[in-house]
């Protein structure tokens, strides 16, 4: 709905201040004057006033005329209800207002191509972004060390494993869907995606997440990981808390399995999904004949 009543306001407060229309009436005044000035019916022709198309129009007429228009304009409420088009899977509707004279009426365009955007509310909305996250697992880490070990009547070299990483934190990149219901500029729902981290683990991630702005939308999500990492394989020996391989290994064996941990991610949306869609000319026109049945 386009409002035009502060507009109206506006042009009455400076009709107002130029004719003082407030307390009289401004046909009642021009009389009251003419009468003062001595100037009959009879001779108000020899004041007519030529306008702007050669024609010639009395004081009389002209001040009736005013009368008339600000009549209209106090008692005309300036607003048009226009239904809403169903489109979808938009964040907003921008409207390209022009406002001109009708054909039979003389005057100029007053507005032309004026852009309103008004943010769409309520209803579900799908996104899609991309960004940042961190998890709490990854992929286990080992070297092989140099050992010795010593028995009573021998020593033997073997090769220690190492731990390099408890495999407890990753970060990678993540494409995130978002299904949420349009509040404002702050939205919340539930998250799904994957992800893929530094250490090449690819992860499935499912949570929550808090939605910033109304178009392209900032997003920070946090919940489940589900990954698939390294783990160490057990064909090693275990020997005074050590984990000894044959001094003929060359590296440490690892297994892939899947583990359950939690992630935090930062994304945005660049939107890649807020497609422009246009309303049709006969969409448009239905949409105004359906306004104007509801308005009746």
């Amino acid at each position: 709905m386009v409002n035009f009543e502060i507009e109206k306001a506006t042009i009455l407060v400076q009709i107002n201040s130029a004719l003082d229309i407030s307390n009289c009436n401004i046909t009642s005044k021009y009389k009251e004057l003419k009468e003062a000035a001595g100037i009959k019916d009879e001779d108000i022709k020899k004041y007519e006033i030529k306008l702007s198309n050669d024609k010639n129009i009395a004081p009389d007429k002209l001040v009736d005329n005013t009368q008339v228009l600000i009549n209209k304009l106090i008692s005309t409420s300036f607003e048009y209800q226009y239904n809403v088009p169903q489109l979808k899977n938009v964040d907003e509707l921008v409207f390209n207002l022009n406002i001109k004279p009708k054909e039979s009426a003389s005057g100029g365009l007053h507005l032309s191509d004026e852009t309103i955007a008004i943010p769409i509310r309520g209803g579900w909305k799908i996104d899609f972004t991309t960004g940042f996250y961190g998890s709490t697992i990854s992929n286990q880490k080992y070297s092989l060390s140099n050992y010795e070990w010593e028995k009573p009547d021998t020593t033997i070299m073997m090769k220690e494993i190492i731990q390099d990483s408890d495999g407890k934190e990753t970060i990678g990149i993540t494409a995130l869907m978002h299904v949420y219901q349009r509040l404002g500029v702050i939205n919340t729902g539930p998250t799904f995606g994957v992800g893929v981290s530094l250490d090449l683990n690819y992860s499935l991630l499912l949570g929550w997440s808090i939605l910033l702005g109304q178009k392209n939308r900032v997003a920070l999500s946090a919940g489940f990981n589900f990954s698939s990492v390294k783990e160490l394989s057990k064909n090693y020996q275990e020997i005074n808390g050590k984990l000894l391989l044959p001094n003929s290994s060359t590296e440490v064996n690892r297994h892939n399995t899947t583990k359950q941990g939690y992630f935090i991610s930062l994304t945005y949306s660049f939107g890649l999904s807020n497609k422009k869609q246009e309303i049709s000319k006969e969409e448009e026109k239905l949409e105004d004949e359906n306004s104007k049945e509801e308005k009746n």
